[in-house]
């Protein structure tokens, strides 16, 4: 297992190296804490290729499965007070990037649902909410012109006619 664990971080330095030079101890200690110690307890076929893609509900697994991770190390390098600072000053972010990269690493099968489902993922969900809103935006902006036109259109039929009076009273005058 250690070798397995040697060859992932060997693996994440050669396909990640500017993240992993950002992170090394950190990554150091994870992948081989992933690979040999932890059990993810779950399914692993049950989360997708990639944050991107995951559902509300597969969203708050993996943030089960990731807290119980962290807290989990965070006792395992207990020990060492270096190693522990980096738990407590952990990339959130940077952690899911890893923890993807490594369940893509391990034979897993995705399930149907995630393939084929119509479930929408939480990117999916956000893209659909931005596009009506934009289309409301652009059905808004269109009735405001038209008021506006409507209003410019009233006032230059109004100015001319009060133009026209004005003229016509002018002639008026001038006759008289």
């Amino acid at each position: 297992m250690v070798e397995q664990a040697s060859e992932l971080v060997e693996a994440f330095k050669k396909e990640n190296w500017d993240c992993y030079r950002l992170h090394t101890a950190l990554v150091d200690q994870l992948l081989p804490f992933l690979a040999d110690t932890f059990e993810l307890g779950i399914n692993s076929n049950l989360l997708p290729d990639r944050a991107e893609n995951e559902t509300i509900e597969q969203e708050r697994l993996r943030c089960f499965v990731l807290e119980r991770l962290l807290d989990e190390l965070a006792r395992d390098i207990e020990e060492d007070v270096y190693d522990a600072d980096i738990i407590s000053a952990v990339d959130y972010p940077f952690v899911i990037r890893v923890f993807y990269w490594y369940l893509n690493k391990i034979p897993r099968s995705l399930s149907y649902h995630d393939k084929h489902s119509s479930a929408t993922s939480r990117v999916q969900a956000s893209v659909k909410r931005r596009h009506q809103h934009d289309e409301y935006l652009k059905t808004l902006l269109a009735s405001q012109r038209e008021v506006i036109q409507r209003r410019i259109s009233h006032g230059n039929h109004k100015k001319a006619t009060n133009q026209q009076t004005r003229h016509r009273l002018r002639e008026g005058i001038e006759y008289a």
